[in-house]
């Protein structure tokens, strides 16, 4: 890579790819912006992956039209050449006597080596970097960190480590916990990081080269002067979402990308969006109540994530803290410990606190009842209360409040809870409604449509951690795996994320229960450039199974399998069909999605590649979403239950699909009696096959691998269904086969996903 150069421009002494030398020997690069006259400046710094060349303008081009259209001060007063996504702007900080520090963090921009994002290497790096620029000559040995989101969140991870010369950090809806905040909501694994890193990382990555964009101020390219290729970009970065879905609970993975809050004692100011549900403001007010600083102080603001950083609220502020700690000058000794702009249904008002939770906060219960109602007394008697887990849930809401009425805080929800499976995911939603029962939601840090407040849980991490846990914000351990016993009831502790909203009289509060996202409507055309996802309540936040889609047919016995593992495991998918009858499998379309030209095909994520056969697509659900597992913990029992998954899905069932049919018909000129003598043969060969398995060997019970469901259950199932719905089999001779279809099709799971149920399967009889 060429060397450092600088240059006098716009009022500011800019030094591009200036290298500093990590203790690993790999260089990465910076832009520093400084004042023209010599001199030692104190510094904010940014360390992060979004290419300090790339321009806000050309790789976020949605977000900054609409910040610049609704906030013209954001542009004022900069030629704005220099603005870059979630970072300051040194046209705006350089004239206040600061050096600006943008370093390209590893594997990102025009640092090369390989990605792996808050890693204990990355918060290694940006810790070197801070005490490199302390250590300049135009330093004054204060280092400030300030910025959004990434550049927010590894501020607490490197402020664990102490460097020296770190003085003051503002962490802009800044998440901290990489488990609780950002991974796993409640234990429910997050889809957002591997979009995000999709079209948000992979996009800049050092090598892209000649393949990426230029600078548009520099002319540098913005990824490296090297074009590597695919190969080599693959493997100079981490399997992030992989990464993430090999670690369902918080371990050491997880810990070494999450803060060490008795560790967090420099001076910061803690900045949460209220509408920031889904990844930051959860860690804005845990470091604020939990870090072991004496100088710290939270700010709380509505609308887009990225705007109030860049409006000269949002700059002001940070500039009064950093003049306060890097030059000790200005007001901000004075500034009361807590700053909330308080949410009304029309505008935000500004209040100043002294602690956070408020200590005048008066502590309401409301109670569910059977009913639908929401209420400050408890019903005179229980009852339950049943609804779909991937349906629309349960809403209970109030009476109309009678006057004004100010919720700002943490809210928490306990719920008694039983599930017909063994494990059950709770999305937990807070919401307000108008007289007429519109649904009050705000522009949140994403979502233009985003609702009060919102919590989730899965019901197998219910485990508290006793001493973290408060009343208003339950602390789950989420260390191990609780199944449910079906049927039997457990009590959840729901955090939900601290809110704000001032309601009118006249409007009613509500709490939505659902087993899947929230969804403001179906539809709703909202987008963002560096999204995959339309903006539908919940953002890009999204939870895995909501952006499935499964090609399959109602009749196909390999897709009936894939429906089932989906039902169990709790997980949504679109079901696209693909009419075998009508030979719509060999498409154009479809086998551009699966080359075989068979189903099902499973899409995890827009644009991603798709998972085929059905066995494989069962064990990567089971890998990705553990709870319930479909196979045995010891080898010889997982070996087991592949083996007579096997025998139907792989003996069996290929002899009996449309293609063999189609050739005995068509090549083989064998009459319709024929045809069927032949499937009945080889459907009933499989099943009695597997009988003498589970006739003989001990490890057969209730399932056919003791009474734990799994992949082979389902396998048997589907096999049993040909012989049964399509073949009309005399199934007298697997007796035992049988009694497990029968113990299976008491299940939601495997009854509800019956080819014959569905709704395809109409227009066929």
């Amino acid at each position: 890579m060429a060397a450092a150069r600088g240059e006098l421009r716009d009022g500011m002494r800019v030094e591009w790819d200036v290298p500093i030398v990590m203790d690993d020997g790999l260089v990465l690069r910076a832009d520093v912006f400084r004042p023209p006259e010599d001199g030692r400046y104190p510094v904010i710094l940014s360390y992060g992956p979004y290419a300090k060349g790339l321009a806000f303008q050309d790789g976020y081009p949605s977000a900054w039209q609409r910040m610049v259209a609704e906030h013209p001060d954001v542009p004022h007063g900069s030629t704005n050449k220099y603005q870059a996504w979630e970072v300051v702007d040194p046209e705006k900080w350089v004239p206040e006597g600061y050096a600006c520090v943008r370093v390209d963090s590893r594997g990102a921009g025009r640092s090369p080596g390989h990605i792996d994002h808050f890693s204990p290497r990355e918060t290694q790096d940006f810790y070197q970097c801070i005490e490199w620029a302390g250590k300049q000559r135009w330093s004054s040995g204060k280092v400030g960190l300030n910025g959004i989101s990434y550049y927010g969140i590894n501020q607490w991870h490197v402020a664990s480590l102490q460097p020296p010369h770190l003085a003051a950090m503002c962490i802009w809806e800044g998440a901290a916990d990489w488990y609780r905040d950002m991974t796993h909501h409640g234990g429910i694994l997050c889809s957002f990081w591997a979009n995000w890193y999709d079209l948000q990382v992979k996009t800049v990555q050092y090598g892209l080269g000649e393949r990426g964009p230029r600078s548009r101020v520099s002319g540098a390219l913005v990824c490296g002067d090297e074009t590597l290729s695919d190969k080599q970009l693959a493997a100079n970065r981490c399997d992030f979402g992989d990464d993430i879905l090999a670690h369902p609970l918080d371990d050491d993975y997880h810990k070494a990308r999450s803060p060490q809050w008795e560790s967090v004692t420099v001076p910061f100011l803690s900045a949460a969006n209220w509408g920031g549900q889904g990844l930051h403001p959860r860690g804005n007010f845990e470091g604020f109540v939990r870090a072991a600083s004496r100088e710290k102080w939270l700010e709380v603001h509505g609308i887009e994530h990225w705007t109030h950083f860049y409006t000269d609220y949002g700059r002001k502020l940070q500039l009064r803290f950093f003049d306060h700690f890097l030059k000790g000058k200005g007001d901000w000794a004075a500034q009361p410990p807590v700053q909330l702009q308080v949410r009304h249904l029309d505008r935000f008002v500004e209040r100043h606190e002294n602690e956070w939770p408020l200590a005048r906060t008066k502590w309401v219960k409301m109670y569910l009842h059977p009913d639908g109602q929401l209420k400050g007394a408890a019903a005179a008697e229980s009852r339950n209360v049943a609804f779909e887990a991937l349906g629309d849930g349960l809403t209970f809401i109030s009476e109309p409040v009678v006057k004004e009425a100010e919720i700002t805080g943490p809210l928490a929800a306990h719920l008694t809870v039983s599930s017909t499976t063994t494990d059950a995911d709770l999305f937990v939603v807070f919401r307000v409604f108008t007289p007429d029962l519109r649904e009050v939601t705000f522009m949140g840090a994403i979502d233009p449509h985003t609702p009060i407040a919102q919590g989730w849980l899965r019901a197998s991490h219910r485990k508290l951690d006793q001493q973290l846990t408060e009343p208003w914000r339950p602390y789950h351990t989420h260390d191990e795996s609780q199944p449910l016993e079906p049927g039997k009831p457990v009590t959840l502790d729901i955090e939900i994320w601290p809110t704000s909203i001032v309601v009118p009289p006249g409007y009613r509060l509500a709490l939505s229960v659902r087993g899947r996202d929230y969804e403001w409507q179906k539809s709703t055309g909202a987008r963002l450039s560096n999204f995959k996802n339309e903006l539908r309540g919940c953002g890009p936040f999204l939870h895995t199974g909501d952006s499935m889609k499964l090609y399959g047919f109602w009749r196909s016995l390999a897709t009936y399998r894939v429906r089932v593992a989906l039902a169990l495991k709790g997980l949504k998918a679109e079901e696209i069909s693909i009419d075998l009858l009508k030979g719509k499998q060999m498409s154009e379309d479809y086998l551009a999605v699966n080359p075989q030209g068979v189903v099902p095909a499973l899409i995890i994520d827009e644009g991603g590649p798709p998972l085929f056969q059905s066995l494989a697509i069962i064990e990567y659900l089971n890998e990705t979403q553990p709870q319930p597992p479909l196979l045995p913990q010891d080898p010889r029992g997982r070996a087991r239950v592949r083996g007579l998954a096997l025998i139907a899905a792989a003996d069996g069932h290929p002899l009996i699909t449309p293609r063999i049919r189609n050739y005995l018909e068509k090549e083989m000129r064998q009459d319709e009696s024929a045809r069927n003598r032949w499937l009945a043969h080889w459907t009933m060969r499989a099943l009695e096959a597997i009988e003498s398995h589970l006739a003989n060997e001990r490890e057969t019970g209730r399932f056919c691998h003791g009474d734990q469901l799994t992949i082979a259950d389902i396998c048997v199932v589907s096999q049993l269904i040909g012989a049964l719905a399509y073949f009309n089999c005399d199934t007298s001779s697997v007796p035992r086969a049988m009694r497990i279809y029968s113990t299976c099709m008491e299940m939601d799971a495997f009854s509800r996903a019956h080819p014959l149920k569905q709704q395809a399967a109409g227009a066929h009889h």
